[in-house]
């Protein structure tokens, strides 16, 4: 019973993953190059890892930052000193270096409601996104 139960788990966790990272993320990629102005340009921008690769995310900027929810592992790149990014914003590209703000509860409270309006009020930090800022570079 409980060896099924894992295994219904497993599968479910990997059909999200799939439809979101080879299904979701690319219709949403798409939309946000063929409409820089459109509508979900308000709340998501394209993020360009480390390693190149590109993901799209709810953002908030605010002058020289930007704040992002990090649901996926990816957040692990901008421990310590962080990494440079390039974020995409409405067809504009925005370099900085972005570092993960672990218990930094105070932007976190004023930000996620802005960026992840739908995540509920109850759901323990240990399963909530981690807050990434991007302190963009001047010029």
């Amino acid at each position: 019973m409980t060896l099924a139960l894992i295994g219904i788990l497993v599968l479910v966790f990997l059909y999200f993953y799939i439809a979101t990272v080879f299904v979701g993320n690319p219709r949403v990629m798409a939309e946000l190059q063929s409409k820089p102005d459109g509508q979900l340009s308000d709340l998501v921008g394209i993020l360009t890892l480390p390693d190149e690769r590109k993901i799209p995310v709810n953002y908030l900027h605010e002058e020289k930052q930007v704040f992002l929810g990090a649901d996926g592992p990816w957040w692990r790149d901008f421990r310590g000193d962080g990494a440079e990014v390039v974020m995409w914003i409405k067809g504009n590209d925005f370099r900085g270096r972005a570092t993960v703000k672990l218990g930094d509860s105070k932007i976190k409270d004023r930000v996620f409601p802005i960026i992840r309006p739908r995540v509920p009020d109850w759901l323990p930090d240990f399963l909530n996104a981690k807050l990434v800022v991007i302190q963009l570079y001047d010029g």
